[in-house]
């Protein structure tokens, strides 16, 4: 049984090699490569959230009225001095209209009394025209002193 043992053992060894030859033989599973370089790395995270703003402030308009525009949307960037909303009052509307009308007025009656002064100063010209006229007429003998 030596033999047996020894041929059994000779076998067991030999497919031992025949299995790591093969192993080391083959060669493997492909895969692809690529060459490494420097470059910027972009990772985005999208989240939702609720942002509040650091301060607050409250607006007061010095007159009542009906919001017209909104010139700037809920978290936008405003300047000192921007327009954020319009407001229209109809009494303010009506008071305006009420002081175009008379300053509309003023200026007519304006023009109307330069008129009349211009027509004094012409009238105011003719009649020292008229006295030199008469002036001469009565020193010639021509006209009587009631004239």
């Amino acid at each position: 049984m030596k033999l047996s043992k020894k041929v059994y053992l000779g076998v067991g060894v030999l497919a031992a090699a025949v299995v790591a030859g093969l192993m080391l033989s083959s060669a493997g599973t492909e895969v692809e490569t690529v060459e490494a370089r420097s470059g910027g790395i972009i990772r985005t995270v999208e989240d939702t959230g609720y942002v509040q703003a650091s301060t607050d402030y409250s607006l007061y308009a010095a007159q009542g009225g009906r919001v017209i525009k909104v010139a700037v949307e809920a978290g936008q960037p405003v300047k000192q001095g921007q327009t954020l909303a319009m407001l229209e009052n109809l009494d303010l509307a009506v008071q305006a209209n009420d002081a175009r009308t008379q300053l509309a007025n003023a200026r007519a009656a304006e023009a109307g009394a330069q008129a009349a002064l211009e027509r004094t100063r012409l009238e105011l010209n003719d009649a020292k025209e008229n006295l030199a006229r008469m002036s001469e007429l009565l020193a010639a003998g021509a006209a009587t002193q009631a004239e």
